[in-house]
């Protein structure tokens, strides 16, 4: 038994999250009292928790690092790869909106994971609707040209 900093309740060891630096080898509050300190700073913290959620999803879906995504995106020199126009940023807007899509053939790794290989470029969201669309439905550029001069 083991009684949490936070709380105060006796509980049992399997109550509390390993720590290899504490002689018990367990953090001293509780995974519920953790789980709370964990919203909280969520909380507080928007900015940071975006970020780190951006970093982590960029790591799980297409296999990169931050960095390697910085460099790709001053490679292409903060421009579209798709039209051509500037981007926002890496960082998504105050309405938590995407301001940026990493764009990856999909002919290679179908699905919403990449092998990190196949990523083609930096484009806008609205740029990626359309690439996904001529994916899924291969149209014809003069044909879409055509029917836009009407």
């Amino acid at each position: 038994m083991k009684t949490c900093n936070d709380c105060g309740e006796a509980k049992t060891l399997e109550d509390f999250h390993k720590h290899e630096r504490t002689r018990d080898r367990r953090f001293g509050h509780c995974k519920a009292c953790h789980l709370v300190r964990v919203n909280r700073w969520h909380r507080e913290n928007p900015e940071r928790t975006a970020a780190i959620s951006r970093r982590e999803s960029l790591k799980h879906t297409y296999k990169w690092t931050w960095d390697e995504l910085q460099d790709l995106y001053r490679y292409q020199k903060g421009l579209c790869g798709l039209c051509e126009l500037p981007m926002r940023g890496l960082e998504r807007t105050g309405d938590r909106r995407k301001t940026t899509n990493v764009d990856h053939d999909h002919a290679c790794c179908s699905g919403g994971k990449s092998c990190g290989k196949c990523v083609r470029a930096l484009v806008h969201p609205q740029c990626n609707t359309v690439l996904s669309l001529v994916e899924r439905y291969p149209l014809s550029v003069a044909g879409v040209s055509a029917y836009l001069d009407r």
